[in-house]
């Protein structure tokens, strides 16, 4: 109980921290949500969600449910200046479960985003920083009860990792020119902290870039191609396991519109190419898509559909040698308010584990989840 008490106090901390702020430095926005310290602006929010889990550890059988409480103070600290916006950020996340206090988890991220307007055709985005963060028992690396692989008595808590990002944009033109281009690079490592006699084996990097083109066919229409590279090295190999190190390309042609009849989105189909380091591994190429439409019948209410084909890293113990994944969302967020918000969102998404060991295993997930979100001052 006082391990509790104690977490719950850390976790709240960061929020009365920004709203304790001596008056007379700092003086609050007219809606109550940003604190003004002359050109540097803080922004504090809190986010609390009670959500209902119906199989905790995603067991086909002797399925555990418990109620779980998520606490999620923030603070953005922001200047301003004309087009360009220079931001940092801290939060924190706190994850109590009724039913199974293993299964508690704080997790804290720490980020840096800056977009640098040269003039009206030209910026750079430089972005970065790191989340120390967790998997749910039966995700990730103890899905399908492979965890029960590590120690003698298998996973009896979250497993840990640490995810570091780091990455640049640079876009050449703008929504009134004839073409825009972006350029954008970034690296991210994922270390795991905890269980390291297996999930030593599973640290990666994955350095990622894009470039996109733009045919705008008005100031709110634009035609789009759109190229991607993936690759990916694990830091370490197994015995008698072949590598998993991979690389990805996938090219994509759409149309992005913005607030055209109360709608924003964009629609982009294409092609993808998987190749592997090992000859052992076999190669793969598939169909891809990505859309998202974003429908707003009053200026405080939006309902947003969103659907992809795309993959990922399987991250299981020998399981499937990556996950080709379709996802389906529809999520709906009301403004209550100045400074509250609802939302409520509902998620399918059906998982196949492509080629290897494994191969043809699917998972199928439903969502639902609603919150309420307030920012304090």
């Amino acid at each position: 109980m006082k391990d509790l008490v104690k977490r719950l106090a850390m976790t709240l901390g960061i929020g009365v921290l920004a709203a304790s702020v001596s008056p007379t430095i700092l003086a609050a926005d007219k809606d109550g949500a940003t604190i003004d310290a002359g050109p540097l602006k803080v922004q504090p929010t809190l986010d609390t969600e009670l959500g209902y889990i119906d199989n905790l550890f995603r067991s086909p059988d002797d399925e555990e449910n418990s109620l779980r409480l998520t606490l999620t103070p923030a603070v953005r600290a922001f200047i301003e200046n004309g087009a360009s916006r220079y931001e940092a950020f801290v939060e924190v996340r706190e994850q109590i479960y009724y039913s199974s206090s293993n299964d508690d988890a704080t997790d804290v991220e720490f980020g840096v985003d800056v977009h640098h307007a040269f003039s009206n055709t030209q910026a750079i985005d430089l972005f970065g920083g790191i989340d120390q963060t967790h998997e749910e028992r039966g995700s990730g690396l103890s899905q399908g009860g492979n965890g029960l692989v590590i120690g003698e008595s298998g996973i009896d808590a979250p497993i840990k990792y640490d995810e570091t990002r780091i990455g640049a944009r640079y876009t050449l033109g703008n929504n009134q020119t004839l073409g825009r281009l972006e350029l954008e690079m970034s690296n991210t490592e994922t270390e795991y902290k905890n269980f390291r006699d297996v999930t030593a084996f599973y640290d990666y990097d994955e350095r990622e870039g894009k470039a996109a083109l733009y045919y705008n066919l008005s100031g709110k229409t634009a035609l789009l191609l759109e190229g991607r590279w993936e690759d990916t090295d694990y830091a370490r190999d197994r015995l008698s396991v072949a590598s998993k190190d991979s690389e990805e390309n996938t090219g994509l042609v759409g149309v992005t519109w913005q607030a055209t009849a109360k709608t924003t989105g964009h629609v982009k189909i294409g092609f993808f190419d998987r190749k592997f380091d090992a000859s052992a591994r076999d190669d793969s190429d598939g169909f891809r898509w990505d859309v998202s439409v974003t429908w707003a019948p009053r200026t405080y209410s939006t309902l947003t559909f969103t659907t992809a084909q795309e993959s990922e890293e399987s991250n299981g113990f020998d399981i499937g040698d990556y996950i080709e994944r379709e996802r389906y969302g529809l999520a709906w967020l009301h403004q209550l308010g100045n400074q509250t918000q609802l939302s409520v969102s509902f998620d399918l998404s059906n998982d196949e584990y492509a080629n290897g060991a494994g191969a043809g295993r699917e998972d199928d997930r439903t969502r639902i989840q609603a919150s309420l979100e307030r920012q304090v001052s």
